[in-house]
C-alpha cells in the first residue's frame, strides 16, 4: 500500500491491497485464536479468550491513537507546506473542513495541494503501520508450534 498511495494511481491497486490486508487480519485473528485454544484446556477457553480480546483490543487502542497523533500533526503541516501563498493561511480551516476542501475544483493548485498533502499523510501512516508490523512479525517466531492432530483434550460433560 505505501507505493500505491497517491494520487497518480489507479484506485483499483489501493483496493486490491486492501483487500489483501483484510483477507490476511482475518486468518491471523482466526489462528490466533485458534493456537490460543489449543494449548489451554476447555475449562480455561473462556477465560483466554477474554484475555485475548482485551489485548487485541488495547492494542487496537494504541494504534489509532498512534495515528491520530500522526495525521493531526503531519497534515496541516503538509497543507501549510503545499497549499498556494494565496490560501496558506487557510491551511487550518481547510484542514478542519471537509466540505472547504471539496469546494476547489478538480484540477486546481489548491485541490492537488490537499491531494498531495493527504497523500503524503497516508504514505507516513502506512510505513509507520509496517514497521510496527515487523516487530509482530519477529514475535510470531516465539509462538510455539502445536500440532493439532496431536492435541488431545476429552471433553465430558455436555458441551454446547
Amino acid at each position: 500500500m505505501i507505493h500505491f498511495r497517491g494520487p497518480q494511481y489507479n484506485r483499483g491497486y489501493l483496493i486490491m491491497c486492501q483487500i489483501f490486508v483484510a483477507i490476511g487480519g482475518g486468518v491471523m485473528s482466526f489462528l490466533t485464536q485458534l493456537a490460543v485454544m489449543a494449548v489451554v484446556s476447555h475449562q480455561d477457553t473462556a477465560a483466554v479468550l477474554a484475555v485475548l480480546g482485551t489485548v487485541t483490543s488495547i492494542g487496537g487502542a494504541v494504534g489509532l491513537a498512534v495515528s491520530g497523533a500522526i495525521w493531526t500533526n503531519t497534515l496541516p503541516e503538509q497543507l501549510a507546506q503545499n497549499l498556494p501563498p494565496s490560501i496558506n493561511n487557510q491551511s487550518a480551516t481547510i484542514f478542519g473542513s471537509l466540505t472547504q476542501q471539496l469546494s476547489y475544483a478538480k484540477g486546481s493548485p489548491e485541490r492537488n495541494a490537499i491531494i498531495d498533502s493527504y497523500a503524503y499523510t497516508q504514505k507516513i501512516l502506512c510505513l509507520t503501520a509496517t514497521c510496527i508490523s515487523v516487530g509482530a512479525l519477529i514475535l510470531v517466531f516465539f509462538v510455539r508450534d502445536v500440532k493439532l492432530k496431536e492435541v488431545k483434550q476429552p471433553v465430558k460433560g455436555l458441551v454446547v
